[in-house]
């Protein structure tokens, strides 16, 4: 199990005109990773403003704050852990919730099972992509380094199915070390 620390001082001072801002600084061609840390006004208006840039926009909800009814349209890949994914699903079975909110309109969902490894959820089907067995020591930021991953190989243009292999093998690594 993981504990995160976060400052939502800091976070809620993030306005959404700061994150369009930054967003019209992207490069052409980039993507926008949003966590649930800010506002649901902040995160709205990069993914909008992402959108309107022709980036691609990926929405990792950790940590649940709101509704993601108008985050979800404006999304591209969904990256939720299994927990992520039955409270915003609604099913009690994390791949189910998962095929729920691709069929409410996100194209790709991934959802992240820990030891399990991951499961692709788009157009071709379910996918899974089974992690190497690890001891693990400390599992806090093991989604953010799989986010990070997956993000970083699709912005060099590598395919989504060797994308989440590596962010498998990326987050398998970090719960190795403290």
């Amino acid at each position: 199990e993981n504990s995160i620390v976060s400052s939502h001082g800091a976070a809620a001072s993030a306005t959404a005109a700061w994150a369009v801002a930054v967003v019209d600084r992207a490069a052409t061609g980039a993507s926008l990773l949003m966590q649930g840390n800010l506002t649901l006004e902040t995160t709205r208006a990069a993914l909008a403003a992402a959108r309107d840039r022709g980036l691609r926009t990926l929405v990792n909800p950790a940590p649940i704050q709101y509704g993601y009814d108008r985050i979800f349209p404006l999304t591209d890949i969904a990256i939720l852990n299994a927990g992520e994914a039955r409270e915003l699903g609604g099913a009690p079975d994390p791949i189910a919730a998962g095929a729920a909110i691709h069929a409410g309109g996100v194209a790709t969902v991934i959802v992240t099972l820990g030891p399990a490894g991951a499961v692709l959820i788009d157009r071709g089907g379910r996918r899974d992509f089974p992690a190497p067995a690890v001891t693990a020591i400390d599992t806090v930021g093991a989604g953010d380094t799989f986010c990070g991953a997956l993000a970083a190989c699709l912005d060099r243009g590598i395919a989504i199915e060797t994308a989440i292999a590596v962010a498998v093998e990326s987050a398998s690594l970090a719960v190795t070390r403290r």
